[in-house]
């Protein structure tokens, strides 16, 4: 009977456990391709549990020396660029809000990859926006403050036009009492 214990059809006991320790650290071929698949469905750092950069942490942490965690890397920071991207062509002038929300998802690309000079030409291109913008606000309020200048001004010359005819009536009603 013991020979018996061989033929069983059920996961032997030493099975049950390597099955189980496979489902806790997937392979590296398994996590990378669970990252692409977050990748190519915009998973990019939410979910919490179950994103690419979570996974690209695992990785990193599985096997720090892997050929591919930079081209991961890469790979993600160009989908954050493409959310930023499509976040400012949303607007043909994109407003202060719309370049913040830009420039967030830089910075979220930035948790992953630091050192992107992608990141940095973009970063540079959305602060560059964000400081025309600026500048165009403070135009608009030096505009709208010399507007309401200008209109106090006139106002004010309208009174002054107004006090000068009533006061030339005057005069003239008081020569025409003295005349007669």
């Amino acid at each position: 009977l013991t020979g018996c214990m061989n033929l069983r059809t059920g996961p032997q006991p030493q099975d049950a456990n390597a099955l189980s320790a496979s489902k806790a650290a997937p392979t590296n071929t398994n996590l990378e391709e669970a990252i692409q698949s977050d990748i190519a469905n915009w998973r990019l750092s939410s979910p919490k549990g179950n994103n690419a950069a979570e996974k690209l942490a695992t990785l990193k942490k599985q096997n720090p020396s892997n050929s591919d965690i930079a081209n991961i890397e890469s790979q993600i920071a160009q989908r954050y660029i493409q959310l930023a991207n499509k976040t400012l062509a949303k607007q043909k002038a994109p407003n202060q809000t719309t370049l913040n929300k830009a420039l967030s998802f830089i910075n979220k690309a930035r948790t992953i990859t630091p050192t992107s000079s992608l990141l940095d030409k973009k970063e540079k291109q959305i602060n560059e926006l964000i400081s025309i913008n600026t500048q165009k606000q403070q135009l608009l309020k030096a505009k709208a403050k010399a507007k309401k200048k200008k209109l106090a001004e006139q106002q004010k010359r309208k009174v002054q036009l107004a006090l000068e005819a009533e006061k030339a009536k005057q005069t003239a009603m008081e020569n025409e009492l003295i005349s007669s």
